[in-house]
């Protein structure tokens, strides 16, 4: 693990370096190693920025192709939903690593277009999100499993977010205290920790309660969460005629994520033949 979080610049001062922070298993090892971190090289400055893969069971090629690409790669304990505890892991990695900014975005389903380095200097002690154009109602069906939070924690979630836009936790910029206090509070409010989603309502609940800076929808782009319309051009996503910085190809199961073949620069990448009458049934 590189313990150099430092750099000096010109005039001889200490700065300190950016991270970027995600986390794969094998499942999703190859796409993060040929999509996510290829096109994160090819069109982001990284000069400042350290690169850091939680490891939840990647393959042996994967480790051994991840160990050229000048990453760190830190082995984590895979006990329950990666989704819900890389949230630990990732404060714990921040307690014992210094760093400016950080942004915690994932790895499976995300490439990057376009430099992003300019969110890092903007409203630094700020965490930064991106809200969905969906308003808050899906909390309603998690209530049904009375194990996903205390009860007290479950009155208040209600009470905070309910009808409130979506903030997708896909995609977090923010200060390093703020960010690694933000990870261990949300991994400790979830009682089961084995389900998918449950770390979506904390992140919800911790940062309307806290307070954040909205940030444009090119950072962070859903197609199903948003009325804005995309379109692929030469193996690129495009909206309003700009390339778009971070595309998500979100969906729970692979029949819901809105485009085929997705990678960076895929020669056969497309909407769903389907996309436009799924779209209002994914977002319902």
């Amino acid at each position: 693990m590189s313990t150099n979080l430092k750099t000096r610049n010109s005039i001889g001062d200490i700065k300190m370096k950016n991270a970027i922070i995600t986390s794969t298993d094998s499942k999703f090892g190859d796409f993060l190693i040929k999509n996510w971190l290829r096109s994160l090289k090819e069109n982001v400055s990284l000069k400042n920025t350290e690169v850091v893969i939680l490891d939840y069971g990647l393959k042996k090629h994967q480790k051994k192709k991840l160990q050229t690409e000048k990453v760190v790669v830190k082995k984590c304990k895979r006990d329950a939903n990666v989704n819900n505890i890389r949230y630990r892991d990732m404060a714990d990695f921040l307690k014992k690593n210094k760093y400016d900014q950080v942004l915690s975005i994932d790895g499976g389903d995300i490439i990057f277009q376009k430099d992003i380095s300019s969110v890092f200097l903007k409203n630094k002690t700020d965490i930064r999100i991106v809200c969905e154009g969906i308003k808050v109602v899906f909390w309603k069906f998690y209530f049904f499993h009375k194990s996903c939070f205390s009860k007290n924690h479950g009155k208040k979630i209600k009470e905070i977010i309910n009808s409130k836009k979506i903030i997708n936790s896909g995609v977090i910029f923010g200060p390093h205290k703020k960010m690694e206090k933000l990870f261990y509070e949300c991994f400790h409010m979830i009682n089961d920790k084995t389900m998918w989603g449950r770390d979506q309502l904390a992140i919800n609940y911790l940062l309307y309660r806290d307070g954040f800076k909205e940030i444009s929808k090119i950072y962070n782009f859903l197609p199903w969460s948003f009325k804005d319309e995309f379109f692929i051009k030469d193996r690129v996503f495009y909206l309003n005629d700009k390339i778009i910085p971070i595309f998500h190809n979100a969906g729970r199961f692979d029949f819901l994520r809105p485009v085929e073949n997705f990678g960076y620069k895929q020669k056969h990448s497309r909407k769903k033949k389907m996309y436009h009458l799924l779209k209002p049934f994914v977002k319902i």
